[in-house]
């Protein structure tokens, strides 16, 4: 996301030099961090703890990819300069590789622009790592306009401040161009998603005498509901249906299979005391693999996900695993069938994934 400032409807996502060693001091402290918990992860594997190697290495992952979103951010606000202004005749945006120097410039004139929309999206704001953040209505200006070979185009730009807004509104209304307003979140359109969707975003004619009380700058708790346009849902179910066919479906089949095989061959030769297995047994371990491998399975941030999905992958994982040692009792791997084990097992397996569904599920209901 871009950071603006300026002010006078001009803007810049230039940033003050103590700000950008800040964010190099931060940057570099997580990198230190990820390295230290991948070292702490060959520690854990040297000294025979396998959990907390495999913990030890989950943390690192995490960290390791805070440290790539920080840098693909701060890569983007400060290797490319980019300034905006709306001037008495248009809109101007240039963009400026700090690094090569190769400079683009696009000036937009009122006369060539068909119309503005200006609708709402929520920007999350930080109050740190002891405190929970807030969202803040701030409005996306959607301007269409036709490029010198016709051909229709649109420009975003995003203004937090409501006195700000009505600067830009008066600007257009000077330069004769029409404007809509929409109370929906326009914030999940992108760029190339516009000229399919633009038509059915739901809008009024911007009020001259009464406008349209937006709540821009407001404050929430949670996000605004995201809008999406008959295309855009198309295209979503269409990505979720080629990722379950590229990964989702195949680590099912996977995790089915790994976990049959286990049951038939490796869990037999496990102490088992009572009918069920011993303390010493790695049981905590297929957990632990099986807990990482059915969430990514799970895909539970899908918002038709629904709230059995947890009680039917355990379902399955418990069923192959039955299969698979009552196999082994039939080959005579093994006289014992612990089904108490297994079953207790598993509920633990399907209380730490309900934890995780409903924490996610919290989540986006804010998002």
């Amino acid at each position: 996301m871009i950071k603006w400032q300026g002010q006078d409807l001009k803007y810049s996502n230039r940033t003050a030099e103590w700000v950008v060693w800040v964010e190099r001091i931060i940057y570099i402290m997580v990198v230190f961090l990820g390295i230290g918990a991948m070292l702490l992860a060959v520690y854990m594997f040297m000294k025979r703890d396998w959990l907390g190697g495999i913990l030890s290495i989950l943390v690192g992952a995490g960290i390791g990819w805070s440290a790539w979103f920080i840098r693909i951010s701060r890569k983007l606000n400060r290797e490319n300069l980019i300034e905006a202004e709306l001037r008495d005749n248009g809109y101007f945006i240039s963009m400026t590789n700090t690094v090569t120097g190769v400079r683009q410039e696009q000036f937009i004139p009122f006369s060539r622009m068909k119309d503005v929309t200006v609708g709402r999206i929520s920007q999350y704001v930080s109050r740190g790592a002891d405190e929970s953040g807030y969202y803040i209505i701030a409005a996306r200006l959607v301007m269409r306009f036709e490029d010198e070979e016709g051909n229709l185009q649109f420009s975003l730009f995003t203004e937090v401040d409501s006195d700000n807004l009505n600067l830009w509104i008066q600007k257009f209304q000077a330069g004769g161009v029409t404007i809509y307003s929409t109370h929906v979140n326009i914030g999940g359109i992108k760029t190339e998603d516009y000229p399919a969707a633009y038509e059915e975003i739901p809008k009024v004619l911007y009020g001259t005498n009464s406008p349209p009380d937006l709540g821009i700058g407001e404050l929430s708790d949670r996000a605004l509901p995201r809008w999406e346009s008959t295309a855009m849902r198309k295209k979503k179910e269409k990505q979720q249906a080629k990722y379950d066919n590229k990964y989702r479906r195949p680590l099912s089949f996977v995790i089915a299979i790994l976990n049959f095989l286990c049951a038939l061959l490796w869990m037999p030769v496990w102490t088992i005391e009572d009918s069920s297995f011993a303390e010493s047994s790695p049981f905590l371990y297929v957990r632990v693999v099986n807990l990482i491998l059915l969430l990514l399975e799970g895909t539970y941030w899908r918002e038709q996900i629904r709230w059995h999905r947890p009680l039917l992958q355990v379902g399955v994982v418990a069923a192959v695993q039955l299969v698979g040692f009552s196999m082994a009792v039939l080959i005579g791997s093994t006289d014992t069938l612990p089904i108490k084990s297994i079953v207790m097992d598993n509920v633990n397996l399907i209380i730490l994934l309900y934890i995780v569904f409903g924490v996610v599920r919290l989540l986006r209901s804010k998002n």
